[in-house]
């Protein structure tokens, strides 16, 4: 009874007649002159008007237990919970009405375990409850969101100071310290909804098995969301997360069924370490469960499998990485050591920045993702390994700088395993000095310094709703034995496979001159034939990707297009002719500036611009106005008549 206390024979009915009569009014000393119009209904006064039973008072004679105590107008109020509720776990305390600032709850977990519904039974009319940290703690563990907290499971957990406008440097992001704990801090599930704005976590005690944070949901038709922000850690930060034993995503672990959300953005994850999947993050996507990573770091984050993060994402789900996130020497011993979206430094056995799985889900990385200096140490994929069964991958706009995989890996920037319903589209994108490095002690594979795809869709289903490589940029690439420096494909056949490419126009490479029939590109785009794989070391079963030109030996000039000149003179159109057809058709005219002579053959002559030493045109059409002491006369002349005979 900070303001009033009153003790009668039933407090709760003095109350009530005290509201009916309208008994006490209290000036709204923030709205003079007026007066607090909820004096009567709000829980914000619970503690400033109180009073006791009389008979409670005699048998407890200046009792000052809390419990004995009531609100004087408790039956009236509209919520039992202040809404928002304030923490402080050193001066809060944690009792009944607790949550406004002059009665702050000490734990969280108090504060999300009450029911806000008041004596009249009507629940409040409130769409979410929001949790303001003013210190930080060391108090709070084992904390559920589910369908029933709070009455409607949705909740935002934030430090003082915080809004999406604020910038970081001006507000104190309070810590929730968990380092004495082995149980998860917060497990979401049902259709809990929580938010995490603008905090700083740490780790749980080193021996526990169990992520900071839990998502996940065994019902289909009940869907848990997750959110972060500003977390050092999601505008929280996890630093010095570790985990042993056999648990999996340190800070998060979320299993996303049927509309389950989780967005991390503006985070931080620091010195995350699982044993087994994702050091920070493991993220098990099914049924149209959606995650999102938006601007977000992962520094030194490490785990047997996916330093970073561990995706595995089923039938409809959805992971997307998005805007600039950092991944900065997060190592998996096995697979996966970033997945984020500046990648740096990141190393793994397989997929040195990203390891996700992809079964009938989808995975979005776009808008300038930096993946730099990520490796694969033994295994595929230097910067991103996935496989797609059923799937969808989408890369776009990201950038991949010096990243690399080892013998016997494939693909130093990049690898895809693509299932028969599996959809790849890879656009906008650059391969900077990625390249696959030869292994001393296993000198097997090493294909693709830039791409390496295997792929079980036939030749005959590619198209670009299935398989899109564009507007690509390929500088200092280069694979071992320079089997495909830039890209690899394995399928059931090189030579169909390369056809269907060219016929549909699924490949394009900026800077490139004629990419599907130019020679000087066939140790950049490879493939090899399924059957002729092997054990990966024969260098010979490797050909051109678009090596069906190069089967097809010219009958005349570049018929078939992109034929290749016979071996010798023995054919009715010879190597002879085939390779003065191409010297011809390779000279362009000659120029005004040599008008008078250039080299022999250098030239075509053209008109009055037909200097000593150029090459007379072979259609005769193209003789006109050529002097005939540089074009003798030939049938059928254009010039006949005018410089040279008539024929008949």
């Amino acid at each position: 009874g900070n303001n009033i206390h009153i003790e009668s024979d039933n407090i709760l009915a003095t109350g009530e007649s005290i509201k009916n009569g309208n008994l006490i009014t209290v000036k709204d000393l923030s709205n003079p002159p007026n007066i607090i119009s909820d004096l009567y209904t709000s829980v914000s006064y619970a503690y400033d008007y109180m009073g006791i039973n009389e008979s409670i008072q005699i048998s407890n004679p200046g009792t000052t237990n809390l419990d004995l105590h009531n609100s004087l107008f408790e039956q009236s109020f509209t919520s039992n919970v202040p809404n928002p509720s304030y923490i402080d776990s050193i001066n809060g305390k944690d009792i009944k009405f607790c949550g406004q600032q002059s009665s702050k709850c000490k734990t969280i977990k108090y504060a999300i375990d009450r029911n806000p519904t008041p004596l009249s039974g009507i629940p409040p009319p409130d769409i979410n409850y929001t949790i303001i940290m003013t210190s930080n703690t060391e108090l709070d563990t084992n904390i559920q969101i589910n369908s029933t907290s709070l009455n409607i499971g949705y909740v935002i957990i934030q430090s003082y100071g915080y809004s999406p406008e604020t910038d970081e440097d001006t507000y104190n992001k309070q810590s929730i310290s968990t380092s004495s704990f082995s149980n998860s801090l917060f497990t979401i599930s049902e259709t809990g909804d929580l938010s995490l704005l603008g905090l700083h976590f740490d780790n749980l005690k080193p021996s526990s098995t169990n992520p900071l944070i839990s998502l996940r949901t065994n019902d289909l038709n009940k869907i848990p969301i997750f959110s972060i922000n500003q977390i050092k850690t999601i505008s929280a930060t996890f630093p010095n997360e570790q985990q042993y034993g056999t648990g999996i995503g340190a800070a998060i672990n979320a299993n996303l069924q049927t509309g389950s959300q989780l967005l991390i953005k503006d985070s931080e994850f620091i010195q995350c370490k699982g044993s087994n999947y994702g050091g920070a993050i493991y993220l098990y996507i099914n049924n149209g469960g959606q995650a999102t990573v938006s601007n977000s770091s992962f520094d030194q984050c490490e785990s047997t499998n996916g330093g970073g993060i561990y995706a595995s994402i089923m039938t409809s789900g959805k992971l997307t990485i998005d805007g600039y996130n950092n991944f900065t020497e997060c190592k998996a011993v096995d697979e996966g050591g970033g997945d984020g979206v500046k990648f740096e430094d990141c190393t793994s056995t397989w997929g040195g920045g990203i390891l996700i799985s992809v079964y009938g889900g989808k995975t979005n990385i776009l808008n300038q993702c930096l993946f730099t200096e990520c490796k694969s140490i033994s295994g595929n994929g230097g910067g991103i390994c996935s496989d797609l069964i059923d799937g969808t991958v989408i890369i776009e706009n990201i950038t991949f700088d010096s990243c690399t995989c080892t013998q016997p890996g494939n693909g130093g920037a990049l690898y895809l395993y693509q299932g028969i319903s599996s959809i790849i589209s890879i656009v906008n994108s650059s391969f900077i000095n990625c390249q696959s490095i030869s292994s001393p002690s296993n000198q097997r594979y090493g294909w693709g310094g830039a791409i390496f795809i295997q792929t079980s869709v036939i030749a005959s289903n590619f198209n670009e709703s299935n398989f899109l490589l564009r507007n690509l940029i390929f500088s200092g690439c280069s694979a071992v034995n320079s089997i495909g420096n830039n890209l690899h494909i394995q399928s059931f056949d090189t030579y169909t496979t390369g056809e269907a490419i060219e016929n549909n126009n699924l490949l394009i490479v900026n800077g490139t001159i004629n990419l599907y029939y130019n020679n000087s590109y066939q140790q950049d785009y490879m493939g090899i034939d399924e059957s002729k794989v092997g054990d990966g070391t024969i260098i010979n079963n490797n050909i051109p990707l678009f090596s069906f030109h190069a089967l097809k030996t010219c009958i005349q000039y570049n018929n078939p297009q992109g034929c290749s000149c016979p071996i010798d003179d023995s054919n009715q159109y010879t190597k002879t002719q085939c390779e003065e057809d191409n010297a011809y058709y390779s000279l362009q005219n000659c120029k005004e500036e040599d008008v008078e002579s250039v080299q022999a053959n250098t030239c075509k002559c053209k008109g009055i611009i037909s200097p000593s030493g150029c090459m007379c045109p072979r259609e005769s059409s193209n003789l006109i106005d050529i002097p005939i002491d540089r074009c003798q006369c030939v049938d059928n002349d254009v010039r006949a008549g005018i410089s040279c005979a008539i024929t008949s």
